[in-house]
């Protein structure tokens, strides 16, 4: 069992540098006077850095299961809601729309 979540905060952390790797093309770099300007896909912008957030939680997930006895079920709880909400948000973004603004 030990082994499975050590791969699976493994896996996490491979994902996480590609994510990683993904949201820092959207960072503003240095704008050359004369220089074509390429304009940002803000879809594909959110999507990115909403996977990096939802893959930092499942890491603190795996990392709780790990370490079941530092970790309260309640905070285990809000970092499940808040896993699922970027999920609904990275949803929307793959289909071009924002994400709705809803309170649970």
């Amino acid at each position: 069992m030990e082994e499975k979540i050590d791969q699976k905060i493994k896996n996490i952390l491979s994902d996480l540098d590609a994510a990683q790797k993904r949201c820092e093309k959207f960072h503003a770099g240095q704008v050359v006077l004369g220089e074509k300007i390429i304009p940002m896909d803000i879809f594909e912008m959110g999507k990115a850095f909403d996977t990096r957030k939802k893959l930092y939680i499942e890491l603190n997930l795996a990392r709780a299961e790990k370490y079941s006895d530092f970790v309260s079920e309640e905070k285990i709880e809000q970092l499940k809601t808040e896993k699922n909400r970027l999920e609904r948000n990275i949803r929307a973004y793959q289909n071009n729309q924002f994400p709705s603004q809803y309170h649970e």
